[in-house]
């Protein structure tokens, strides 16, 4: 019980910490988007001015549509890295988890065994 009690413990540790990751990553994210936002409206602005007409916004965002999908496929990779992380590390969590088990009854077993011959 003491033992069980202990990895509960460690996993409440543990999920406070892939919390605190969790968002780290979000607010990585967010100031990613808003810094790369920030740049393509100063990149508009200095190249067609602060008072330009829709046509001049629609012509200069077709003219730079490349920097466009080039944000958004850093923001997807992003997010994408952020999930893969999260999947190997429940991954690696139960395993470990796994592993615990077996050798919590394994020594279980082994003491039961012992005992018996004793």
């Amino acid at each position: 019980s003491a033992s069980k009690a202990m990895a509960q413990a460690k996993n409440k540790e543990v999920a406070a910490f892939e919390l605190k990751v969790a968002q780290k990553q979000s607010e990585y994210l967010d100031r990613l988007r808003t810094v790369q936002d920030s740049i393509a409206t100063a990149q508009q602005v200095a190249a067609i001015g602060q008072d330009a007409a829709w046509w001049d916004k629609l012509i200069y965002n077709v003219e730079n549509l490349g920097n466009t999908i080039n944000n958004y496929a850093q923001r997807a990779v992003v997010a994408t890295e952020t999930k893969v992380s999260e999947w190997i590390n429940d991954v690696i969590r139960f395993v470990g988890e796994l592993i615990f088990q077996m050798s919590y009854y394994g020594i279980l077993v082994a003491q039961r065994i012992f005992m018996a011959i004793m």
